[in-house]
């Protein structure tokens, strides 16, 4: 007694639920990204700008934060991390948002589909003087 739906709506629904979950998945993996790196980069320049007591090499160096340091390998500390942040955001995956897209447009197609064919029956049963067959 209870309300059913169509199977074809039932991918369609389906199909949007998986493709917001991956899309959702995908952004909170960029804005993690993004925060790691915001992170690194306010300590860069917070020990840019106020070095560790002791260090014997603070008078002389500071510390590079605005570069990219990806040609520079084995980097330790602040700049090591920046590096392991800047690089882990350059390489996220990139195609949570593309299937997305596929996902949602095959479930799509597939209500479309049906949906015509639905509508084509009861043009054919209209022009046939029947009642439409539900």
């Amino acid at each position: 007694m209870g309300f059913r739906f169509r199977r074809s709506t039932l991918i369609l629904l389906l199909g949007a639920i998986v493709a917001g979950l991956c899309a959702a998945g995908g952004l909170l993996n960029e804005l993690h990204l993004e925060r790691r790196e915001a992170a690194a980069q306010v300590a860069c320049e917070e020990e840019s700008a106020h070095p560790k007591e002791g260090d014997k090499f603070a008078e002389s160096a500071t510390l590079t934060c605005d570069e990219d340091l990806s040609n520079l390998p084995n980097l330790i500390g602040v700049q090591g991390e920046l590096n392991k942040a800047r690089k882990a955001r350059r390489e996220a995956p990139t195609w949570p948002a593309p299937v997305a897209i596929v996902i949602f447009g095959g479930s799509l197609a597939y209500w479309a589909w049906y949906f015509l064919l639905r509508r084509i029956s009861e043009l054919r049963a209209a022009i046939g003087g029947k009642p439409p067959e539900h």
